[in-house]
């Protein structure tokens, strides 16, 4: 990529990525790979992901991110992009988090996630908060819109278990003062125990925990499935979302507040859904709504 003067986006994918802003306020990322990305002139996030690389913000104070502890930063703050009362948020879960941009083999089951509608809200109420993760965008390239926040750690057909295994490196990178967890389907749908499933959640608070010891996690219920994703489990998403609310009720503290979002009764599988598994446009804001009802007593500049 070579950007240009305007205000550039761009992510490189796997592989060997040179991504150059050049003047402009640019969000570039280099994804999986040795990766070369300058920003420019202009105040710019730009983050590496897994590899080798080498990040150069240029002539303004710009936010350097990456996974990689083999990693050249110049005229960066390396993974501090927030500062001040910027609360850090990490949306963190399976596909209804990392969402699906329209294009030509999705046109019509594509989902951005809730991130866009929840970054608007929060935007438009004057919220200085900044979405952390390494992940961009959705799963299939950057959002429609780029004037929005592509950070997360959402990854499709994820369960519990893997999240968990992981939680604590993403945390440690991106370090979140919040994070809206929600997993679960996964589990449901390949047959995974109610019990273990709960118990990998309480898990992934734990490594969070281990990074922050004051981190809030919102952990939304699970969604709605439709009856033929559902089995083997036809009640499985009923079952773990009782599950969840004894382990929110044994592992909330003071000092690292747990609460359970409500999502199941909100959403309505004829009326939000096109794929019976991922809510769409219609059930989007309403997922966006109850986790920013959930995220304004914690976020004091709002």
């Amino acid at each position: 990529l070579n950007g240009g003067p305007g205000d550039d986006i761009g992510w490189g994918n796997a592989g060997r990525d040179t991504l150059l802003g050049w003047v402009g306020n640019d969000r570039l990322g280099g994804g999986t790979g040795n990766d070369r990305i300058g920003g420019g002139d202009g105040t710019d996030t730009i983050a590496g992901g897994p590899g080798t690389d080498v990040l150069d913000g240029g002539a303004q104070t710009d936010n350097c991110i990456s996974e990689s502890d083999d990693l050249a930063v110049r005229n960066c703050e390396p993974t501090d992009p927030g500062g001040g009362d910027t609360i850090r948020i990490m949306p963190l879960g399976d596909s209804i988090t990392a969402g699906v941009t329209a294009n030509a083999s999705v046109p019509r089951i594509a989902t951005e996630s809730y991130r866009p509608a929840l970054w608007r809200s929060l935007q438009s109420r004057n919220c200085n908060v900044d979405f952390v993760g390494s992940q961009f965008g959705t799963d299939s390239g950057p959002f429609s819109d780029p004037s929005l926040d592509p950070n997360h750690e959402g990854y499709s057909g994820w369960r519990t278990d893997a999240i968990r295994d992981n939680a604590r490196r993403w945390a440690e990178a991106a370090q979140p003062d919040v994070v809206l967890l929600m997993i679960g389907t996964n589990d449901i749908m390949g047959g995974v125990e109610t019990g273990a499933s709960a118990l990998n959640i309480a898990g992934i608070v734990g490594e969070l925990r281990a990074v922050n010891p004051d981190v809030v996690v919102l952990i939304g219920e699970v969604p709605p499935l439709d009856p033929p994703n559902n089995t083997p489990r036809p009640n499985g998403v009923q079952d773990l979302n009782t599950a969840l609310i004894a382990v929110v009720d044994q592992i909330n503290t003071a000092a690292s507040p747990v609460q359970l979002v409500q999502m199941f009764d909100e959403l309505d599988i004829n009326l939000h859904y096109q794929d019976g598994i991922h809510p769409d446009f219609r059930g989007e804001p309403i997922m966006a709504g109850q986790w920013e009802q959930a995220l304004l007593p914690h976020i004091p500049s709002c």
